[in-house]
């Protein structure tokens, strides 16, 4: 009997050990510890956004793509026509008062009555000169201030030698009379110290000779 109970005992202890195995290897993490989680699918930030071009007030803003959700444009344009600019001309009433060459100064004196009879206005710093193949010296004269809409260009001074409002021009050192094709020339924007206004810089006014308009004191 007792030969039974241990080796019924014995067979139990048996039992036991095959249960229990071998102890299971841990799950395989990494290095952290923890479990990564699975990524964010990527956010398209230029879904549904289109860059056509555009208008900010008279600027054009042309040739867009999206970046990173915002619109970048290749070209821009101020003043672009298909967003409403219009351009307005200056507009100039020139009249041609006078032209004389003086035999005890040597000089020929032009004189003119200028006119802006337009809305744009005339900036200070302008300059009109007047130009020819017989003048060899610069020659001429630059607003002081602003100019607007009928509006005669220096016609605040006083000409006591001229019933006109005005300017006038002065070319010096002409020892006779001499006969040369001369205009009146506007320029904008240019350093008169420096630069030459022309007709390709700038916009004639009027244009004439001396031997058809001038006169000779003496």
């Amino acid at each position: 009997m007792n030969a039974r109970i241990l080796l019924g005992f014995a067979f139990l202890v048996l039992v036991l050990v095959l249960l229990s195995g071998c102890p299971k290897p841990p799950l395989e993490d990494d290095d952290s510890g923890q479990i990564e989680p699975e990524p964010e699918p990527e956010v398209d930030l230029c879904e549904n956004i289109s860059c056509n071009d555009k208008c900010e007030n008279t600027t054009l803003f042309s040739g867009g793509s999206c970046v990173e959700g915002s619109c970048i444009y290749a070209a821009t344009v101020e003043n672009a026509a298909e967003c409403g600019y219009e351009e307005r001309a200056l507009q100039l009433d020139t009249q041609f008062r006078s032209c004389s060459w003086d035999f005890y100064s040597k000089n020929f004196d032009f004189f003119f009555t200028i006119k802006n009879v337009g809305e744009v206005p005339v900036p200070e710093n302008a300059s009109i000169w007047i130009i020819g193949e017989g003048i060899s010296k610069k020659t001429y004269d630059i607003t002081n201030r602003e100019y607007g809409i009928n509006q005669i260009l220096w016609g605040e001074r006083n000409w006591s030698a001229y019933p006109y409002q005005g300017n006038r021009w002065r070319v010096t050192d002409y020892a006779e009379f001499q006969q040369f094709g001369f205009k009146l020339v506007y320029c904008e924007g240019i350093n008169v110290f420096i630069q030459q206004c022309s007709e390709e810089n700038g916009t004639v006014l009027f244009e004439g000779n001396t031997g058809e308009l001038c006169e000779v004191r003496e």
